[in-house]
């Protein structure tokens, strides 16, 4: 008898990475006999993904997708002769299983997991009132990226309620790009709680100093990056490689994290996750919060800054940033954190282990 698993996303993406997880969960069980995983998209082709890009259009793409839903899932039922574990990731998959729940479309036998991979204070606000509704009801199962969010979220006590930490894809090597001058990387989107702004403005602090080390900006669009920020800071030693498959960890003095802890409440997510793996630290806020703050390569961005300021030391202060990469045994504390193989054992005991 084969345990199925179904995952409920948006859509396919190369760049999502809620989308990315659940392709490398697929990826990796492929040849499992025993657990089967399995997704469904929301928007499964570019016709349904540009309606559901659009507002007015996104309710109709939903509504669709219930009956489609139910179509799959009756279909999984038949052909395996058992009921599926059920995963629901996104907030429109939130909404989704809202939906089905209010008309109950579902019996009491399906097991149902409701996955937050983001704090309610980044969730879509017209659609947290519905999440938080579901967080009430205790016959749910809840899986969380961080226990930081466990209270934020108010989740019913008698529900069940697991913590499962991300993992980094395994290390690749990069020759998409070779940056011959230092640099330190910024990973992600250019919006407000990521803090973009701050990385511009370290870059031009430690530029003072060491004026050779260029800062990377990974994601966005370039031209667009380019007409917002050049105004108010000098990118003329800024590299904006817009979204890339893999960002230049390697090569990189540290990974900048300046999110807004009071937001996203763990910063380190799975950009820090992916640059411990290249043995490149994480450089994050002074009073920022995470589950891995005990674990070497982790820095208050006020470390940089005092780097930078001791000009009369031995070694530069570049010399000294680049003696911040992990060692050997730094590696292996992070052997477990790093492992896909610990997330897909942590996600199959929590699978079988819940109502």
């Amino acid at each position: 008898m084969q345990f199925i698993t179904l995952h409920i996303i948006n859509k396919n993406s190369q760049f999502g990475g809620i989308e990315n997880l659940v392709s490398r969960i697929l990826e990796s069980t492929a040849d499992s006999e025993k657990f089967r995983h399995e997704s469904f998209e929301i928007a499964p082709t570019r016709p349904h993904q540009i309606l559901f890009s659009k507002n007015k259009f996104r309710k109709i793409i939903i509504a669709i997708s219930i009956f489609r839903f139910l179509a799959r899932y009756i279909r999984i039922v038949i052909k395996y002769r058992s009921k599926a574990s059920i995963i629901f990731h996104t907030p429109e998959a939130h909404l989704l299983l809202w939906i089905l729940l209010k008309f109950n479309l579902f019996t009491k036998n399906e097991k149902v997991f409701i996955y937050f991979h983001q704090s309610p204070y980044l969730y879509p606000v017209k659609i947290l009132p519905l999440a938080h509704d579901l967080c009430k009801k205790s016959n749910l199962n809840f899986i969380i990226y961080s226990k930081l969010l466990l209270k934020p979220w108010n989740i019913n006590p008698e529900a069940n309620k697991n913590v499962i930490h991300a993992a980094s894809p395994i290390p690749q090597k990069n020759n998409l790009y070779k940056i011959d001058l230092p640099f330190f990387l910024f990973v992600g989107r250019d919006v407000n709680w990521k803090r973009l702004d701050l990385a511009f403005g370290l870059h031009q602090e430690i530029s003072k100093v060491e004026p050779l080390i260029k800062l990377v900006v990974v994601g966005g669009d370039p031209r667009l990056l380019e007409k917002k920020w050049s105004s108010v800071y000098d990118l003329s030693s800024t590299i904006l490689l817009g979204n890339q498959p893999l960002p230049p960890y390697e090569g990189a003095l540290f990974t900048y994290i300046p999110s807004d802890y009071n937001s996203c409440l763990e910063t380190v997510g799975i950009a820090g996750l992916e640059s411990i793996s290249y043995r490149t630290p994480i450089v994050i806020r002074d009073e920022a919060t995470s589950d891995y703050l005990d674990l070497p390569g982790l820095y208050p961005e006020s470390v940089i800054r005092s780097i930078c300021a001791n000009l009369t030391g031995e070694n530069s202060p570049l010399q000294n940033l680049k003696k911040l990469k992990l060692r050997d045994s730094d590696m292996r504390i992070w052997e477990k954190e790093l492992s896909f193989e610990r997330y897909l054992r942590d996600l199959a005991t929590v699978i079988n282990s819940s109502k």
